[in-house]
């Protein structure tokens, strides 16, 4: 987390900032626990590695940038089902359909690819958004460090869900570079620049 200790923030603007550092802490442990996920009544599994470049693969648009069309959405889901899911093909894909104009849906596709990439770290470059990444730029660096660390198969990291190998990515960076690396949080990050910001502005 970047330091704010030079900033004083008042009681409402800590509770609020701790409120989203709890909602941060708790992804990454739903992450961790394989919590199932469900959109629209679909119940899904946590991406992998393998599903990053199948989706690159296929030039599916919810990854690789690009306005994406309800067969993105129907490949994307019938991909991910759960093997609990038994919905058949038809039946997902007909409740994408539906779905497509449901706010609420699109931003749950989303908020699961974004926090899939939740703990990639910045490039120092201009921040890509997490559904505009490109697999192939950086995936090969992070299974090279993660079976150089550890010692697992390419198998046993690209079948990991990502978000747990981000996880363990970040703190593989934090032990090989010591204090100059910051471990990211970008949600509590984002809402201690706002509340900064409100401050600033009066």
């Amino acid at each position: 987390m970047a330091n704010w200790s030079g900033v004083q923030f008042d009681d409402s603007s800590n509770e609020r900032i701790s409120r989203v550092a709890d909602t941060e802490r708790n992804l990454r442990l739903e992450a961790l626990l394989g919590v199932e996920i469900e959109i629209a009544g679909i119940k899904l599994r946590q991406i992998t590695g393998y599903d990053i470049l199948e989706f690159e693969y296929a030039e599916n648009k919810l990854l690789m940038g690009g306005k994406p069309d309800e067969s993105d959405f129907c490949h994307f889901l019938w991909t991910l089902r759960h093997k609990s899911e038994k919905k058949n093909q038809k039946k997902i894909f007909k409740i994408v359909f539906q779905q497509m104009e449901s706010v609420s849906f699109l931003e749950k596709v989303y908020s699961l690819i974004d926090f899939t990439f939740h703990d990639l770290p910045a490039s120092g470059k201009k921040e890509q958004k997490s559904y505009e990444a490109n697999p192939k730029v950086w995936m090969m660096g992070i299974i090279d460090i993660i079976a150089h660390e550890y010692g697992w198969t390419y198998d046993e990291i690209m079948n990991t869900p990502f978000e747990r190998i981000l996880q363990l990515y970040q703190y593989i960076l934090k032990r090989l570079i010591g204090d100059k690396y910051n471990i990211r949080n970008p949600l509590t990050q984002k809402a201690s620049m706002a509340e900064l910001a409100k401050q600033q502005n009066g």
